[in-house]
C-alpha cells in the first residue's frame, strides 16, 4: 500500500494516521517546489504528467475543484523561494467542554486583503501572523 499523506486546509494527516498543522503541509509544498523546479519538471508537460499521476494517486489536495493539473500548471513559474505562509488570525478556546477556534478581529483585514490582491501588504503589517517556509 502506497504512502498517503492528506493534506486539507492547515491540516495534515500523515501516513501513521496523526494530524499535524501547517509545518509538515508547509515543509511538503517547499520541497514539491523545490523539486519541481529543480528537475525541470515545472517546464516539461511529459514530466509534470507523470509526477501528477504518481503524487495524485498517494496525495489528497483539496483544490476547491480546480483539477490538480490545471493547479500545478497555474503555479509553474513559482519557486520554492516565493512560498510564503499565511495563518489565520485565530485563537483556540473551550465554550461548554467544546474546544472551538475562533477567529481574531485581524481576520477580517486578511480575507479582504485576499479578495482584493493586497495579501503582501497584509503580510508586511501583521508578521505575527507569517509563518516561514
Amino acid at each position: 500500500m502506497p504512502t498517503r499523506w492528506t493534506t486539507r486546509g492547515s491540516a495534515t494527516t500523515c501516513p501513521t494516521g496523526t494530524t499535524t498543522g501547517s509545518g509538515i503541509s508547509s515543509s511538503l509544498l517547499k520541497a514539491l517546489f523545490r523539486q519541481a523546479s529543480t528537475s525541470g519538471i515545472a517546464t516539461n508537460p511529459f514530466k509534470l504528467d507523470q509526477v501528477i499521476r504518481q503524487v495524485g494517486s498517494n496525495l489528497t489536495v483539496d483544490t476547491g475543484g480546480l483539477s490538480l493539473a490545471d493547479l500545478v500548471f497555474a503555479l509553474r513559474r513559482i519557486g520554492p523561494g516565493d512560498l510564503t505562509g499565511v495563518r489565520v488570525p485565530s485563537y483556540a478556546t473551550d465554550i461548554d467542554d467544546t474546544s472551538y477556534v475562533l477567529l481574531e478581529a485581524e481576520a477580517t483585514g486578511l480575507f479582504t486583503a485576499i479578495r482584493t490582491g493586497e495579501l503582501s501588504a497584509w503580510a508586511a503589517g501583521h508578521p505575527t501572523w507569517v509563518n516561514p517556509i
